[in-house]
């Protein structure tokens, strides 16, 4: 039996869901790594931040999965919402997010951002969609090998 794979637009009440997968699929990440170094602390900072990216992009962007139970992920930010208000993520739950970074990791992860956004604003000139984030989690158990 085939599994539904028509893309749907993702809801609020499935950011807790994207938030887990982004975090999964970006646990090993470079950049993840570098902003929290011990596994055990990336494992309790990044699902509630990506939860909070990921209401945030429903709210003001193009949020797609795949999957029930949720397998893939796209987030999108607008070519006219480039440039965010920084009270959009607050209210999305950024902040409460962030608070649980200690004081390192918390520099890390502007230095990290700050780095993207500076690199991002010298590449692009004009507007455009912005992939921010895309995961795809591994096949569950029980599911048949591709082309199967």
């Amino acid at each position: 039996m085939m599994a539904n794979t028509e893309p749907y637009r993702l809801s609020e009440e499935n950011a807790e869901a994207a938030g887990d997968l982004l975090s999964a699929t970006f646990f090993t990440a470079p950049g993840t790594t570098f902003m929290s170094p011990d596994p055990a602390r990336r494992a309790r900072l990044f699902p509630p931040l990506f939860t909070a990216i990921t209401r945030r992009t429903v709210r003001c962007g193009e949020a797609t999965a795949l999957g029930e139970p949720l397998h893939a992920v796209a987030l999108w930010t607008l070519p006219v919402r480039e440039h965010q208000m920084e009270a959009e993520y607050v209210e999305a739950g950024m902040g409460a997010a962030i608070a649980l970074f200690d004081e390192e990791e918390a520099g890390r992860l502007t230095a990290f951002r700050r780095h993207f956004d500076t690199t991002h604003e010298r590449l692009m000139d004009r507007p455009h969609w912005y992939l921010s984030f895309l995961a795809v989690g591994l096949a569950r158990s029980g599911s048949p090998p591709c082309g199967e």
